[in-house]
């Protein structure tokens, strides 16, 4: 078996629906052998370019995978973190009206980007990979935590119905999360948090 069969035997034994890069095969031979076997599986329709370097296997009927998982997928490929950054979590709180477009992460790596390509008549998207701020990438990807990034997006003119907006859904030990995640935050937006809590007397917010 020729170097190019084996890497396209091993590219196809994967299960369809699979997410995989490129970087996975080099193992199995030259350069030049896996970007030659990966360009024909694409023009036969047996594979599809989703980025730089990234593919999925189709299943028919299947739907392309979303943008989330396609930039997840690239990002863990290179043994990096990604989380969501303060303004996805803005958009997902309905905090701003940012272009659906555009993902951001922040990841413990320097800051690069890349773009998702069209699909299926879905348009493409651009992915932005933004080096880590230390006290974002500690908050969790919980409840409390995607609240907390959405306000710092909105920054210091948020309003105390932002902050309802944010917490609205919010469980009894997602407020108590959210009461202790205070040392991760910047000043303004700590001190904000409590003033909605304990309003100054004659004063109430919301």
């Amino acid at each position: 078996m020729s170097q190019a069969a084996y890497i396209r035997a091993q590219i196809l034994k994967q299960p369809e629906g699979t997410i995989f890069v490129r970087r996975d095969f080099l193992c199995f031979g030259t350069t030049y052998n896996v970007d030659k076997t990966l360009g024909r599986l694409r023009d036969k329709e047996l594979i599809v370019h989703l980025a730089w370097g990234t593919y999925w296997i189709p299943k028919p009927g299947m739907e392309p995978p979303s943008y989330e998982e396609i930039a997840q997928a690239r990002i863990t490929s290179f043994g990096r973190k990604g989380v969501s950054t303060a303004r996805a979590e803005a958009q997902a709180h309905r905090l701003t009206q940012d272009s659906d477009n555009i993902l951001t992460y922040e990841v413990n790596a320097s800051s690069s980007q890349f773009n998702i390509l069209p699909v299926k008549g879905r348009p493409g998207c651009l992915v932005i990979l933004r080096g880590r701020v230390a006290r974002k990438m500690r908050l969790a990807e919980s409840a409390a935590g995607r609240a907390i990034k959405a306000l710092w997006y909105v920054g210091p003119d948020c309003t105390p119905l932002d902050l309802n907006n944010a917490t609205i859904n919010f469980s009894r030990s997602d407020r108590a999360e959210f009461r202790s995640s205070h040392k991760w935050m910047p000043a303004w937006l700590s001190d904000f948090a409590h003033t909605c809590r304990n309003p100054p007397k004659g004063k109430q917010f919301g």
